[in-house]
């Protein structure tokens, strides 16, 4: 009887131990479940956070999230397809540039706080650009043209940009462009009476038609001047259109000559680059681009967001 009793004491401690650890298994099984999910849930949430935070750099929005963004930078814009149209003035005004720099500096201090009322654990890191009013030196505004890897840029108050990059993963290449669309009004200030144009040393300011299976990009140039009493252009000095050598360096230039006042503006264009230059009175350029193949991304460039959850460590980033 001794010995059976020790025999089920044995069974029972065994069974017991057997129990304990089944069950710790489970707990153990139970709490990697729970570890799984809430690293899954902190996952998600860092992934929404930085998905709120990326799309103020998505220009390519329509209605009343366009309308927002407009009032961001000073342009207006249309993204259709292939085809892109920005307007914007020059000279630009210095306190819509600077006005963009006070959005995208508040914008930074705003989501990388961690005051205890808003802070939910996951910190945030912005680089973007500043200028001299926010301790740095920049002063263009820089939004990119995807999968072209064209970038526009206010590059200072008297000229605006489209240039190619290779940031992206194929760099820009001008046969992705059939052609380029200049439209320039001019005040009734102005008073252009001089068109002169400069083809790689050809200096014909052409009227040709567009060709869409010729292999060189086309550019219309059109400076509207019915708003202008003292403009003094007839219908061939106020419209350039050609099928341009991309190596070339083209220019045109509207200017003023004998006593007039109105200083020149200045179009500029090669394999690479679309330049226009003006100093004078206000004038509104629309500059639209018809690339080859779809446009999937128009986003300000000079932003890179991070994320890190630190409990988890969970971290996304663009840079």
């Amino acid at each position: 009887m001794k010995n059976k009793g020790i025999f089920f004491l044995l069974m029972g401690l065994i069974l017991s131990l057997l129990v304990l650890g089944f069950g710790f298994k489970i707990n153990q099984q139970y709490l990697e479940a729970e570890k799984k999910s809430f690293n899954s849930n902190a996952l998600q949430q860092v992934k929404n956070k930085y998905s709120n935070i990326n799309s103020v750099k998505d220009f390519y929005r329509e209605g009343t999230i366009k309308t927002y963004f407009e009032r961001i930078v000073p342009i207006t814009y249309s993204v259709d397809e292939n085809t892109i149209s920005i307007t914007q003035q020059l000279p630009i005004k210095k306190a819509l540039v600077r006005n963009f720099f006070d959005f995208v500096n508040a914008f930074e201090i705003f989501t990388e706080t961690t005051d205890s009322l808003v802070y939910d654990g996951i910190d945030v890191e912005i680089e973007t650009v500043q200028n001299s009013l926010w301790g740095g030196t920049d002063e263009n505004i820089v939004l990119m043209i995807k999968p072209q890897c064209k970038k526009y840029s206010i590059t200072d108050y008297n000229s605006m940009h489209f240039y190619g990059s290779n940031e992206c993963d194929n760099a820009f290449d001008i046969s992705l462009i059939e052609r380029i669309d200049i439209n320039i009004t001019v005040s009734s200030d102005d008073d252009f009476n001089r068109l002169s144009c400069n083809f790689g040393g050809d200096l014909v300011c052409y009227q040709e038609t567009y060709v869409p299976a010729n292999p060189n990009p086309f550019i219309e140039i059109n400076l509207i001047d019915s708003a202008c009493p003292n403009c003094d252009l007839n219908s061939d000095t106020r419209t350039i259109k050609k099928h341009f050598t991309p190596t070339s360096a083209n220019t045109v230039i509207f200017s003023c000559s004998g006593t007039c006042t109105s200083l020149p503006i200045e179009i500029l264009f090669n394999e690479n680059n679309t330049e226009i230059r003006h100093s004078g009175t206000t004038i509104s350029v629309k500059t639209e681009f018809l690339f080859t193949d779809k446009i999937t991304e128009f986003e300000l460039n000079d932003l890179n967001i991070s994320l890190t959850d630190s409990k988890f460590s969970i971290t996304k980033t663009n840079k």
